[in-house]
């Protein structure tokens, strides 16, 4: 386990490391895949377990349904700290209804995942699911143990990656301030990440054209 852990705090600095980590979490959930997508409303990143799993997955996030759907939504509501079960999201009827488990995880086998939603300093959510074999059922509170145990270290590998994301804007902020330059720093999506005092000098119609400029 501190072998995993470890690699965890790697990803921080290593995004390029998620699918693995994805892969280890499958093995100790007994999962057929699992999936990572940092969201605002829509698509920011996605990670998954193996080729498979990004295959299945990609027109699903690339089109934004993943966030938009009940049981990504459900899961951010429920503001659970640790890996939860569906059924602490849906009763059985509500399940079989959901378009999520009806359309898409039923018809591969799946329906049941242990998931967790972990609130970025960015503003973003980001959500972590391993989706297990139907007749395999929900995960055993001694597997979800084992899953709570790394738990609290995805989190802070999540923090410390979004808070270097928020210092490296701030930082090109304040050299274009040290240049005379009003500026605000936006993320690939549109989001203003940071924005240095000289930005506040401008009049509306003039910080409407720099935001443009700056995108």
């Amino acid at each position: 386990m501190s072998h995993l852990i470890d690699r965890i705090y790697e990803c921080a600095f290593v995004p390029e490391l998620w699918p693995g980590i994805l892969a280890e979490l499958v093995q100790i959930d007994g999962a057929l895949a699992g999936w990572l997508c940092i969201s605002n409303g829509s698509v920011v990143r996605w990670s998954a377990s193996s080729q498979q799993a990004r295959d299945d997955l990609r027109p699903l996030m690339e089109s934004g349904w993943v966030p938009r759907s009940e049981r990504f939504n459900r899961l951010l509501r429920a503001k659970q700290s640790g890996f939860i079960p569906d059924s602490i999201l849906y009763t059985p009827e509500e399940m079989r209804n959901d378009p999520a488990y009806r359309d898409m995880l039923y018809p591969r086998g799946m329906g049941w995942a242990s998931a967790t939603a972990i609130a970025l300093p960015t503003g973003d959510d980001m959500v972590i699911a391993l989706e297990r074999a139907y007749d395999r059922g929900s995960a055993s509170p001694a597997v979800l143990g084992r899953l709570n145990e790394v738990h609290a270290h995805l989190a802070r590998a999540s923090l410390v990656a979004a808070r270097m994301q928020l210092e490296r804007a701030r930082a090109a902020a304040q050299a274009l301030a040290l240049l005379g330059i009003p500026a605000l720093v936006f993320s690939r999506e549109g989001k203003i990440l940071a924005a240095n005092p000289l930005i506040e000098g401008l009049s509306g119609s003039s910080l409407g054209e720099r935001k443009t400029a700056l995108r």
